[in-house]
Parts: C-alpha cells; structure tokens; sequence
C-alpha cells in the first residue's frame, strides 16, 4: 500500500489532513491540531480547526483561548486595519471574560481587552453597552447607496425651498402628484 500522500512536509513538521477528512475528530483534538498549527505558524489553518473545535463545543473555554489567540495573530498580522476582525476578537475575549469559571482565564481575558480597546469592562457594565462603546463601525457595502437616496432627499428639499415651501406644502404637493398618476 503507498502512503505517500498521506502526510506532507510543512515548514519541517510532518502534517496530516486525514483526520479532517474522516471527521473522526474530537474537539479535544482539534484543539491540540489548532495549538501544533500555532506553534508552526500556520495560522489560517489554526483558525479553520480551532473553529471547528469551538462550533463542536463552544464552552470549552481552553479552545475558545487558543481560537482567540489565533484571531489576535491574525488580526496582528493586519496591521490593525481590519474593523470586522477587531469586532469579532473583542467578543470573542468578552465571551471568555463573563463565562470562564476560571480567574485565571478571566485575567487573560480581561488583559486581552484592555490591550486591544485600551478600556475594560465597568463593573455593573452590560455586554450590549461596553461593546456599543468598544466597537469599531464595519465598512457597508450598501454605503453608497444610502448615500444615494439622502443625496435625492436633500436635493428635494433644497428645490422645495428655493420655491418657498414649507416641509407640510411640500409633502401635500409631492402627494399630489403622485395622485395624479
């Protein structure tokens, strides 16, 4: 039987996606695949198996770290400029932060959040009020249409003032003529 293609060589590590295939995978051995991955560099692949270890069991708390740090490399690798990624790595360590049953974790947590919003948390602080106040607005892709149809508004109500009418005049005349029709 050749085995050749079983494993592969990556950076001097000898990996192997057949777990993956089989998926006769654990969350306990996802999370030490998505660790040896952290630990070879291999960060996308880290992110797509400590995923999977987290959607599998999503209060193991040891994996959600582990899924967390790898988001953190990721974001690092940025440069800080992925809003979307930032968001996402800041709930992520508020989960850990507000479920964990460990204060350790807890501590780890709270510095994760501290070191990215520069702020933590207030102590009778709701999750929905520290994170309206921590998030960073995500690009839209409807932004320019949104900015399309305020655009048409304000030309509506610079036509209606420039022939004097007030707001009330110029809904009854726009009603008007939609009645005409």
């Amino acid at each position: 039987m050749n085995t050749r293609g079983v494993g592969h060589i990556d950076r001097g590590y000898v990996t192997s996606d057949q777990m993956l295939e089989l998926g006769l995978t654990t969350p306990e051995s996802l999370r030490l695949e998505g660790e040896q991955d952290i630990r070879t560099g291999n960060i996308d692949r880290a992110l797509m198996v400590l995923q999977r270890s987290v959607e599998m069991a999503p209060l193991d708390m040891e994996g959600r770290i582990l899924y967390a740090g790898a988001l953190g490399k990721k974001y690092a690798e940025s440069q800080g400029k992925n809003d979307s990624l930032y968001n996402f790595l800041v709930k992520q360590w508020l989960f850990i932060y507000k479920r964990s049953d460990f204060s350790d974790q807890q501590m780890q947590a709270l510095n994760n959040i501290a070191a990215l919003t520069k702020t933590k948390p207030k102590k009778f602080e709701s999750e929905k009020k520290f994170l309206g106040r921590v998030l960073r607005p995500e690009a839209q892709a409807y932004a320019p249409q949104k900015l399309a149809l305020q655009d048409k508004d304000a030309a509506s109500k610079t036509v209606g003032k420039a022939a004097g009418l007030t707001k009330s005049a110029l809904d009854t005349s726009t009603a008007k003529t939609d009645a005409d029709k």
